[in-house]
Protein backbone atom coordinates (compact mmCIF):
# COMPACT_ATOMS: atom_id res chain seq x y z
CA UNK A 1 0.00 0.00 0.00
CA UNK A 2 2.53 2.44 1.07
CA UNK A 3 4.34 1.77 -2.32
CA UNK A 4 1.59 2.72 -4.52
CA UNK A 5 0.85 6.17 -2.19
CA UNK A 6 4.44 6.62 -3.23
CA UNK A 7 4.48 5.77 -6.55
CA UNK A 8 1.32 8.24 -6.86
CA UNK A 9 2.88 11.29 -5.10
CA UNK A 10 3.44 14.03 -7.68
CA UNK A 11 3.29 17.71 -8.70
CA UNK A 12 -0.76 18.90 -9.21
CA UNK A 13 -2.17 16.12 -7.51
CA UNK A 14 -4.91 16.98 -4.79
CA UNK A 15 -4.19 15.30 -1.44
CA UNK A 16 -7.93 14.22 -1.50
CA UNK A 17 -6.84 12.21 -4.77
CA UNK A 18 -3.83 10.80 -2.85
CA UNK A 19 -6.30 9.76 -0.18
CA UNK A 20 -8.55 8.15 -2.13
CA UNK A 21 -5.45 5.83 -3.49
CA UNK A 22 -4.67 5.09 -0.35
CA UNK A 23 -8.06 3.78 0.85
CA UNK A 24 -8.46 1.98 -2.93
CA UNK A 25 -5.26 -0.49 -1.63
CA UNK A 26 -6.77 -1.34 1.93
CA UNK A 27 -9.50 -1.96 0.17
CA UNK A 28 -7.58 -4.96 -1.26
CA UNK A 29 -6.23 -6.55 1.72
CA UNK A 30 -7.30 -8.77 4.33
CA UNK A 31 -7.25 -6.06 6.74
CA UNK A 32 -9.43 -3.54 5.04
CA UNK A 33 -11.90 -3.20 8.00
CA UNK A 34 -9.39 -2.24 10.63
CA UNK A 35 -7.70 0.43 8.53
CA UNK A 36 -6.89 3.14 10.14
CA UNK A 37 -9.13 2.29 13.24
CA UNK A 38 -11.49 -0.62 13.98
CA UNK A 39 -14.92 1.18 13.96
CA UNK A 40 -16.50 4.55 12.92
CA UNK A 41 -16.30 6.19 16.36
CA UNK A 42 -12.39 6.10 16.25
CA UNK A 43 -11.75 5.46 12.39
CA UNK A 44 -9.48 8.28 11.46
CA UNK A 45 -9.66 10.06 8.29
CA UNK A 46 -6.01 10.67 7.09
CA UNK A 47 -3.02 8.86 5.61
CA UNK A 48 -0.86 11.56 6.82
CA UNK A 49 -0.32 14.91 7.31
CA UNK A 50 2.37 17.63 6.13
CA UNK A 51 5.73 18.88 8.17
CA UNK A 52 7.09 22.46 8.55
CA UNK A 53 7.80 24.21 10.80
CA UNK A 54 5.83 22.06 13.33
CA UNK A 55 5.96 18.80 13.03
CA UNK A 56 1.98 18.11 12.55
CA UNK A 57 0.81 21.20 9.86
CA UNK A 58 -1.56 21.34 7.15
CA UNK A 59 -2.21 20.14 4.39
CA UNK A 60 -4.08 16.58 6.49
CA UNK A 61 -4.22 13.55 3.36
CA UNK A 62 -7.83 13.09 3.81
CA UNK A 63 -10.53 12.98 1.93
CA UNK A 64 -11.68 16.30 2.20
CA UNK A 65 -8.36 18.75 1.56
CA UNK A 66 -8.52 19.82 -1.97
CA UNK A 67 -5.06 21.42 -1.35
CA UNK A 68 -2.68 20.50 -4.42
CA UNK A 69 0.22 19.12 -4.04
CA UNK A 70 3.51 21.16 -5.54
CA UNK A 71 6.79 20.77 -5.50
CA UNK A 72 9.43 20.18 -2.33
CA UNK A 73 6.51 19.85 -0.29
CA UNK A 74 7.15 17.60 2.64
CA UNK A 75 5.00 14.85 3.82
CA UNK A 76 4.50 12.62 6.53
CA UNK A 77 2.88 8.98 5.49
CA UNK A 78 1.32 7.09 8.38
CA UNK A 79 -0.63 4.11 7.67
CA UNK A 80 -2.23 2.31 10.56
CA UNK A 81 -3.55 -1.41 11.12
CA UNK A 82 -5.44 -1.26 14.40
CA UNK A 83 -7.31 -4.64 15.53
CA UNK A 84 -9.11 -4.59 18.97
CA UNK A 85 -9.05 -7.53 20.83
CA UNK A 86 -5.93 -8.87 18.88
CA UNK A 87 -5.09 -12.05 20.59
CA UNK A 88 -7.80 -12.29 23.01
CA UNK A 89 -7.15 -8.86 24.43
CA UNK A 90 -9.63 -6.39 26.09
CA UNK A 91 -11.53 -4.13 24.08
CA UNK A 92 -9.52 -1.08 25.75
CA UNK A 93 -6.21 -2.92 24.42
CA UNK A 94 -5.11 -2.34 20.00
CA UNK A 95 -2.50 -3.34 18.53
CA UNK A 96 -0.39 -1.08 15.80
CA UNK A 97 0.13 -4.17 13.08
CA UNK A 98 1.89 -1.05 10.91
CA UNK A 99 2.65 2.02 11.37
CA UNK A 100 5.01 3.68 8.65
CA UNK A 101 5.86 7.19 8.93
CA UNK A 102 7.52 8.13 6.09
CA UNK A 103 9.12 11.88 5.59
CA UNK A 104 8.62 12.71 1.60
CA UNK A 105 10.00 15.49 -0.44
CA UNK A 106 9.15 15.27 -4.16
CA UNK A 107 10.17 17.29 -6.76
CA UNK A 108 7.22 17.29 -9.19
CA UNK A 109 6.31 14.93 -12.08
Amino acid sequence: MAEKIFETIKDGLSVKELYSVGLSEAEKSPYAPYFMGHNEEVKGRFIGHGLGLELDEPPILGPKDETIMKRNMTFSIEINTIIPNFLGGSKSKRISLSKIQVVRTFQGS
